[in-house]
């Protein structure tokens, strides 16, 4: 996706003028978000069959949702699919797309489902355009959530270029752009912008886009649709999410369809809900609404608990990583070498020279660098000449690193507060504000007044606290 920002940097120059998207403030953003997700919840206490884009706006958007939410809705589509023997509709194709994306957003396989692997439908191209141009479109969103093996990619690509309008713009019947449907075209053609026939069609329907956004919006969804387009670029798109938000309903959460309306509609809500996810999810650097590879709901021994939301995250920013038998194993002890690579991996720091320590032994070059790199950042210490790369590192010794490695990008840091445990009073100054730097950024506190600071960090607690450090220290 760099690759792909670079690009449409240089093809879209001239067109476009964005704010920087690290100079954003998310807040409110983020505060819309969470109203218009519990109002969804509220609204869709069951899930089922047709909830798609609840489901995907509350999974992507990682909210807080009742446990087994999520799995209560995969339940009961595997009942209808099989009610239905696996034929959800004989012409409206889209139906299939919808439950494809749903079921990769929550980390569930679409090609399974009850039996019946729903992408085969999608290679049937002549039943999926029968609805327009956004039959292909969504068809190649769904394929490509999770890169599902696909003969039909080059030629949904080729149908909706074939669509393009004269203008750039995209509709289902007639020579008049519509706005929503250039918007979709552009989500389901971004990844593609590298492509030499590509490329060119997507800088005339950005053009056209942007001179239909222009005149504003006449209802919610509309708005949706661009930012989910610009997100869908990883390009800032703060003017239109501001002029989405002027349709957000205090009163009751969500968000009206119409400005003139008096409570929020449920179509207009589930589309400014993901807009919403999308748009975060740019600004926090994570990857776009409709890229989910990394979805990692499916990890089969992290399915409840406290830990599963910080463990999905943290895959996501490419933290941390599951084993090829589909765990993730929370309950291990991470070793001094694991948290270190955490660490500089985070931080995108390398080394100029070679590691001090003795004992690093044949491990592999690429760890040696990262010691060395967080040894010449000062995250770590010479301690003698050695490391201990295979010793379980303990909750006080991550704190130091995290705090160590703030100070690489701020000014050194200085407790605001004092932070005391029944079992940290004999700590040194140093892990004294230590502890003080991890509460202040919740990064790590204690339990029943004790820190247990020299006890082993579990794989589980360091995607806590590496998530909660990015996000809290890095933006």
């Amino acid at each position: 996706m760099k690759q792909l920002h670079k690009i449409l940097v240089v093809l879209f120059l001239t067109i476009l003028a964005f704010v920087p998207l690290q100079q954003v403030e998310a807040k409110n953003t983020v505060d819309a978000y969470n109203s218009a997700a519990q109002y969804m919840v509220k609204q869709v206490p069951n899930p089922t069959y047709g909830d798609e884009w609840v489901v995907i706006g509350l999974a992507r958007g990682e909210a807080q949702v009742p446990a087994n939410y999520f799995e209560t809705y995969y339940q009961n589509v595997v009942k209808e699919v099989k009610a239905l023997k696996g034929k959800l509709h004989q012409y409206k194709y889209t139906e299939y797309s919808r439950v494809i994306i749903a079921l990769s957003a929550i980390g569930k396989d679409p090609k399974n489902v009850g039996g019946y692997d729903l992408t085969k439908p999608l290679e049937e191209v002549t039943n999926v355009v029968w609805q327009g141009v956004n039959g292909p479109t969504f068809a190649l969103i769904a394929i490509d959530t999770k890169q599902y093996d696909s003969p039909v990619r080059a030629q949904l690509v080729n149908t909706i270029l074939q669509e393009q309008l004269p203008d750039g713009g995209f509709t289902l019947s007639g020579e008049t752009a519509d706005l929503d449907l250039t918007a979709m075209a552009i989500q389901a053609l971004a990844p593609y912008a590298e492509d030499k026939k590509v490329g060119p069609a997507l800088q005339r329907a950005i053009a056209k886009m942007n001179a239909l956004a222009a005149n504003g919006y006449n209802n919610a969804e509309t708005a949706a649709q661009v930012i989910t387009a610009y997100a869908a670029l990883r390009l800032d798109a703060t003017e239109h999410v501001q002029k989405m938000i002027t349709f957000y309903n205090a009163a009751d959460g969500g968000f009206k369809h119409v400005l003139t309306e008096k409570s929020a509609n449920g179509m207009a809500t589930e589309q400014a809900t993901y807009a919403l996810a999308a748009y975060n999810r740019v600004l926090n650097g994570k990857k776009s609404l409709y890229e989910m590879e990394e979805t990692n709901n499916n990890f089969n021994d992290t399915t409840t608990g406290w830990a599963r939301p910080y463990i999905d995250e943290a895959v996501e920013l490419g933290l941390l990583k599951g084993y090829a038998d589909g765990t993730f194993r929370p309950n291990n002890h991470l070793t001094r070498t694991q948290a270190v690579a955490i660490i500089v991996r985070a931080m995108k720091i390398t080394n100029k020279e070679n590691a001090p320590y003795e004992d690093l032994g044949n491990m592999a070059v690429a760890s040696k660098n990262e010691i060395a790199a967080a040894y010449e950042a000062g995250i770590i210490k010479y301690n003698n000449g050695t490391f201990n790369p295979n010793k379980k590192i303990t909750r006080m010794q991550l704190g130091l690193m995290l705090m160590r490695a703030y100070n690489i990008q701020h000014a050194p840091y200085v407790a605001k507060t004092n932070v005391t445990y029944s079992d940290t009073a004999h700590l040194p100054a140093e892990e004294q504000q230590a502890l003080a730097f991890l509460a202040e950024y919740s990064i790590a506190t204690g339990s029943n007044g004790r820190f247990n600071p020299s006890n082993p960090t579990t794989r589980a607690q360091m995607a806590k606290m590496s998530v909660q450090f990015v996000k809290g220290t890095m933006k």
